[in-house]
């Protein structure tokens, strides 16, 4: 349900509207259905499921007025049931949806938020309610945020929402704050933690209950221990109520450890998340367990990280073939990521092992390499196998050059439009290694970029190629262009991270809080052909700041945890906060 989804499904059902009515029918009738249900769990999930009506409504003029009467419907069962500061967002990103055809609810509904927010930052309100007052600590900014586009969206004046604004930001808690962005790009420590606060209550997870946990606990609990400040994560643990959570939360801290040079403790939580995943194996059914969100896959590379070669090797057995057929591309993919972060886990320690994990993919691209639309995906796929390069060599150095270059001629002399994106980036950052200029192929990627849409393109792999040129101005040019906020939090980050020299690992599995593998492969790349570059944190900082705005901030937590550790520790502290206040959840 991600905006790039919603977006993907839409187009699918406007083409097949042209040839098939009856399919695209079907498929605007079932996010209609998602809708209502994500609609009946109130919370998040009524602006998500608004979002989806729109989608459809923007998709299918005929079912536009039908939508709208349910958004209206929707909106004030909601505000009846709860006329809180949490519900006010709703209130103005409807309004703001409702502004064109339907002017005077729209302008009713900001009229209702309006008052609302200002009888509780005027002092019209009696006392605060344990919402209220959760929402005025963390969220009001984003909310006052919401407030200015609706007034805009529904027609007022800009001399007169400014009229309304003010006062109300100078009654916040804070004082008078800001709205707009910093005109240099380089907020200060104090303004990043507002960031962070407003942030906090837009992050993408389930409300708190007993089978909910935030999806980025793992790598906050990576980056406090990278911070020294572990002693708080025993409490984080209590929040994970089932065993993959556990299993990779452990595996992070393992992680982590592993980085500080602390074998001891790597392995102790490394074992821990292995546990975890075995009661994990017992508790699920294979699809989940053995499948792209398995948790054995974050234990293995644990195991291997921490110096466990074996055992991380007894996990990858254990994820045998399935016999059901149309759940064998799934293992596939599932195995393929497992054992390229194993492999890397093991590179150093133990290259022969690493190598003769990855050898059967070696073996695949070798096979593919003379044929047309396997040359053309070459050195994309071949990337991935990179952070266990000694490994391969070590067993097989001749066929590992032979792929390497027919991929590097294949990008050198191949016909242009049956180029991947992914091909092209990995060669441009071949070519920075090799001392060359890649402006041929970013000139193609820019091309690219614009006939595909930032949400169908490796877009956050662009940012981090242009800023291993040393092109800043071109990486800061493709984070700001129209995108998913998600989408733009991972290209930030990952440009922060490459800027303050932050190594990263593999991706071993599916997982909505991290970036995407191939991202991750680019970003290892893009380190290591520029291993000679110094680490340039003022820069870094003006995108993580950036970073900080979006409701995917936590991707930013490994490069917190370096440039701004202070502020990984607050993360903990509004967290602690959070699920204080909500009675969050409890591990059973």
């Amino acid at each position: 349900m991600s905006t790039a989804g919603l977006e993907a499904w839409a187009q699918a059902a406007r083409l097949l509207g042209q040839h098939d009515p009856v399919a695209a029918a079907v498929l605007l009738d079932e996010l209609e259905e998602q809708a209502e249900g994500l609609a009946e769990g109130r919370g998040e999930g009524s602006a998500v499921a608004v979002q989806i009506w729109s989608t459809v409504a923007g998709v299918a003029p005929d079912r536009e007025g039908r939508i709208h009467d349910r958004v209206l419907d929707h909106v004030r069962t909601v505000w009846g049931e709860a006329p809180t500061l949490e519900n006010v967002p709703l209130l103005t990103a409807v309004a703001s949806l409702l502004a064109r055809s339907r002017p005077v609810e729209a302008a009713a509904i900001v009229d209702v938020a309006r008052m609302y927010v200002e009888s509780v930052l005027m002092g019209g309100a009696p006392s605060l309610s344990a919402s209220d007052a959760f929402h005025m600590e963390f969220g009001i900014r984003h909310t006052l945020t919401g407030l200015a586009r609706a007034l805009t969206d529904t027609g007022v004046p800009e001399e007169e929402a400014r009229g309304i604004l003010d006062p109300l930001l100078h009654a916040l808690p804070g004082g008078p704050g800001d709205l707009s962005d910093p005109d240099d790009g380089q907020a200060d420590e104090a303004r990043s933690e507002v960031r962070l606060d407003e942030a906090s209550v837009l992050l993408p997870m389930p409300a708190w209950s007993a089978s909910a946990t935030p999806l980025w606990l793992p790598d906050l609990v990576g980056a406090l221990t990278r911070i020294d400040a572990s002693h708080g994560t025993e409490s984080l643990l209590g929040l994970c109520p089932t065993p993959a959570d556990r299993a990779r939360t452990h595996a992070a801290a393992a992680l982590a450890q592993a980085d500080l040079g602390l074998p001891e403790e790597a392995r102790k939580h490394a074992f821990w998340a292995a546990e975890a995943a075995d009661e994990d194996a017992t508790e699920g059914s294979p699809s989940t367990v053995r499948g792209p969100d398995g948790a054995w896959a974050y234990a293995a590379q644990a195991l291997a990280c921490a110096g466990e070669g074996e055992a991380a090797l007894d996990l990858l057995q254990q994820h045998s073939k399935p016999k059901d057929p149309g759940m064998k591309a799934a293992w596939r993919q599932a195995d393929r990521l497992a054992r390229i972060a194993v492999a890397s886990g093991l590179a150093e320690q133990d290259p022969q092992t690493a190598g003769q994990l990855l050898l059967p993919m070696l073996d695949e691209l070798h096979a593919s390499r003379k044929a047309p639309r396997g040359a053309a995906t070459l050195l994309g796929r071949f990337a991935a196998l990179l952070p266990a390069e000694t490994g391969l060599r070590h067993l097989d150095a001749g066929r590992f050059d032979q792929v390497r270059q027919a991929g590097l001629s294949n990008a050198d002399t191949g016909d242009p439009t049956s180029w991947h994106p992914e091909s092209v980036l990995v060669h441009a950052l071949l070519r920075i290694g090799a001392g060359e200029d890649p402006g041929p192929q970013v000139n193609w990627l820019a091309r690219d970029l614009g006939n595909r849409g930032p949400e169908h393109f490796p877009t956050a792999a662009l940012a981090v190629v242009h800023a291993a040129r040393g092109d800043i101005e071109a990486a800061a040019h493709v984070t700001e262009l129209p995108m998913e906020e998600g989408t733009r939090a991972v290209a930030l980050a990952a440009v922060a991270g490459h800027l303050a020299r932050i190594p990263v690992r593999p991706v071993p599995g599916a997982d909505p809080a991290r970036t995407d593998p191939f991202t991750r492969t680019i970003q290892d790349l893009a380190m290591r052909v520029t291993s000679y570059v110094t680490a340039d944190e003022r820069t870094a900082a003006r995108f993580l700041h950036l970073s900080l705005k979006s409701d995917g901030w936590y991707h930013a937590l490994p490069v917190l945890a370096r440039l701004e550790p202070e502020v990984v520790v607050r993360v903990r502290d509004i967290m602690a906060a959070r699920v204080g206040a909500e009675g969050g959840p409890r591990s059973g």
